[in-house]
């Protein structure tokens, strides 16, 4: 019975006892190599990633306000919102929307939010720090829609977003642009 449990073949049976030192090293480099290649590349994906994501929220915020002057049928306002998000940016038009935005019934018109049009329909919270949401001049501080939901003074605007560290790389900016009917598309 001892005999039986003999293996036959001797040359299969190996004496493991772990890795060696040269092995590891090697193994070690190697993944470092892999790690130092493809870092670059998934940080950029990453941040190509973010910037898409919030040109989906601010498009879903456009069409949310065209959807609400429809509904509402009276003229509807997405602004770029003051630092403290109570109140339309009223400075220099620099295009920066990264302060977040607010989406108002806008009474008399006039793209700014009054106290007679409170409270506002939906509010979006500053963007990350790292991140940039710039608009043209033609949509710098507001876009607006009549009670038929007709885009007003959106002419051609492109609103790009893109992080901090990316601003002079083109490829790794995102644009929505609207068109002067108010069709929204992500490029």
């Amino acid at each position: 019975m001892k005999q039986f449990l003999k293996p036959r073949f001797k040359f299969l049976i190996v004496n493991n006892q772990g890795f060696t030192l040269v092995e590891l090293l090697i193994v070690v480099a190697i993944t470092g190599i892999v790690l130092a290649i493809a870092t670059p590349d998934f940080i950029k994906a990453t941040r190509i990633m973010q910037s898409n994501h919030q040109a989906k929220e601010m498009s879903a915020a456009i069409k949310l306000a065209q959807s609400e002057a429809l509904r509402l049928r009276q003229p509807v306002t997405m602004c770029r919102a003051n630092g403290n998000q109570n109140g339309c940016y009223t400075g220099t038009p620099t295009g920066d929307w990264s302060t977040g935005w607010i989406i108002f019934a806008d009474k008399d018109f006039d793209r700014t939010l009054d106290s007679d049009e409170l409270p506002p329909l939906a509010i979006k919270q500053p963007a990350s720090k790292n991140y940039q949401v710039i608009a043209n001049a033609n949509i710098a501080n507001a876009i607006s829609f009549n009670a038929a939901g007709e885009g007003v003074g959106l002419i051609n605007g492109t609103i790009d977003f893109y992080h901090k560290q990316d601003e002079s790389i083109a490829s790794n900016k995102i644009s929505l642009v609207i068109s002067s009917s108010g069709r929204l598309s992500i490029k």
